[in-house]
């Protein structure tokens, strides 16, 4: 009984997650240098404009929609991010596929 009671409660904490996400417009997301792995919030996808679906985040090039001139500055914050193993915060200008 407290076990389902348990799940139902972080169900409910993730749908406000969510919503909290969408209202804010603000994602998270995360990605493993070690092994290339990546994940998106669905607000992540829905910023970007794709869906899961429709966008393969094993193969995309996730800064692509990106200005050329963010792009750069992008890869040049997240390298030195990596290699001096510290966090970031970039801003940009994404050009999503509906214009």
């Amino acid at each position: 009984h407290r076990l389902a009671e348990r799940s139902a409660h972080e169900g409910l904490l993730i749908k406000q997650a969510h919503l909290a996400e969408r209202i804010g417009q603000i994602g998270y997301w995360s990605f493993r240098p070690s092994t290339g792995e990546k994940f998106w919030s669905p607000e992540i996808y829905r910023i970007y404009g794709v869906t899961p679906e429709t966008f393969d985040l094993s193969t995309a090039d996730t800064l692509a929609p990106f200005l050329p001139e963010d792009r750069r500055r992008f890869e040049g914050v997240i390298q030195r991010s990596i290699e001096d193993r510290t966090g970031w915060v970039i801003d940009g200008d994404l050009m999503r596929p509906s214009g």
